[in-house]
């Protein structure tokens, strides 16, 4: 039997492993019942991912975990697999972000990485670092990033626009979706 962790949501538990155990689990952690409709499942999954926001929440790690499990839930519960849940659900997670894009996110599908002529790495170091693949791969996600100017020329010359700024939430569904 899987131990349980309260994270202090109201008569809700999640499970302190690192993603549901069961379709009994999934419906838990998105608070739905068994018989829901596709789109109570959906509208779940948008309000979890909204609650769990790190605009919305102190405590940053508790978070991240508790959106990568809203996403697995959906994805076991959905029968949809992540890549079409990146293109359905994150490319706007909502309608109205509660803060501006101001992480990075490097889509390393199509990063050409250490064969890149115009490396991110090399322009920004203090932001990005090549992956044990050899793609690039954003690695501190401070503030200001807007305002810094090599990692807005890494992005401008990005060859293949693999570089992109996201909200906070869309940053932790994107790297869940793409792991």
């Amino acid at each position: 039997m899987s131990s349980r962790l309260n994270c202090g949501v109201r008569d809700q538990f999640w499970y302190d492993n690192d993603s549901p155990t069961s379709t009994a689990a999934a419906y838990d952690i998105l608070g739905v019942e068994p018989h829901c409709s596709a789109a109570q499942l959906k509208a779940a999954f948008r309000a979890k991912v909204k609650e769990f926001h790190p605009d919305v929440r102190s405590n940053q790690h508790s978070s991240d975990l508790m959106i990568r499990r809203v996403i697995q839930a959906y994805e076991i519960l959905s029968n949809i697999s992540r890549s079409d849940i990146i293109e359905s659900e994150c490319l706007d997670p909502f309608d109205n972000p509660e803060c501006e894009a101001f992480n990075i996110f490097v889509n390393e599908v199509v990063c050409a990485g250490k064969g890149c002529p115009y490396s991110c790495v090399k322009q920004a170091p203090h932001a990005f670092s090549f992956s044990s693949l050899g793609t690039a791969r954003a690695t501190y996600q401070g503030t200001g990033y807007g305002e810094d100017y090599r990692v807005q020329i890494a992005v401008g010359q990005c060859p293949r626009n693999c570089i992109h700024y996201v909200t906070p939430s869309q940053r932790i569904i994107l790297e869940e979706l793409l792991d």
